[in-house]
């Protein structure tokens, strides 16, 4: 495994912008993308109550690149507030150790099993009153967009997008954004709308929500499917596995 370089401050903004996609991805399914989250086990967990860490897996495929990018890592607090990190001793999701490359701080490129129920540890340390947790997850496959495979669509029109399905799992995240380059001066949000809906490997994007980006603008499709636990007695830790895929779409009128 190549050896990733970087100070703590960078490490700290890499897992921060992971559990990010994790906050975004928890945002809801309501079709303008200003609702309350369903409640499920993944879109809805994060952060609800006080832990003392967490660990995730993700992957991420993009059709521009080809490929998937990997991560597994996560933090360990010395209490609820999460304002320190601790050493945690060693985390080890589903035999794939992850590098501690400051106290209580982990990440490594190394790929997570999807698919397949995984198990999760950390050994603990004993000198900053952290005990050990094990517990078992299943995470699911990874997704991909199979179509459409173009790189113009119209947004006049409604978008049908198709995924490979999990079985073993119930709900997929659908994201619509704008991406468009800004020219001038920002007047507002860039457009973001989002919907939850059953992993069954189809879904059609209504033309009122590509409407809502301009003609020639980018419009980029992100999907997600995921699971999450609580793991731990008197000490809990957030466990994430989750994937997803995004494609850009010019449109056209």
């Amino acid at each position: 495994m190549e050896e990733i370089q970087m100070k703590k401050q960078g490490l700290l903004a890499s897992l921060g912008l992971a559990l990010l996609m994790v906050v975004i991805v928890g945002c809801g399914n309501d079709p303008t993308g200003t609702g309350e989250s369903v409640g499920d086990s993944f879109f809805s967990t994060i952060t609800k109550s006080p832990t003392y860490g967490q660990m995730y897996v993700h992957s991420m495929w993009t059709r521009q690149s080809g490929s998937a990018s990997y991560e597994c890592g996560g933090q360990v607090f010395n209490n609820t507030d999460h304002d320190s990190l601790v050493s945690g001793g060693a985390m080890v999701v589903s035999g794939r150790s992850a590098d501690e490359r400051f106290p209580g701080s982990y990440l490594t490129m190394k790929v997570p099993l999807f698919g397949s129920v995984t198990t999760w540890s950390l050994s603990g340390n004993s000198s900053t009153g952290i005990p050990a947790v094990m517990d078992s997850m299943y995470v699911p496959s990874e997704i991909r967009i199979l179509s459409p495979n173009v790189k113009t669509v119209s947004r006049s029109q409604d978008l049908t997008i198709q995924w490979n399905v999990d079985p073993n799992n119930d709900l997929v995240k659908i994201q619509v954004r704008d991406a468009t380059e800004p020219t001038g001066t920002p007047t507002g949000q860039q457009y973001n709308w989002n919907l939850v809906v059953p992993d069954n490997g189809s879904y059609t994007v209504s033309s009122s929500v590509l409407s809502n980006i301009p003609t020639d603008g980018l419009a980029v499709v992100t999907l997600t499917r995921g699971e999450s636990k609580t793991i731990g007695t008197t000490h809990k830790f957030h466990i994430y596995g989750y994937t997803s895929a995004a494609d850009a779409y010019r449109l056209t009128q």
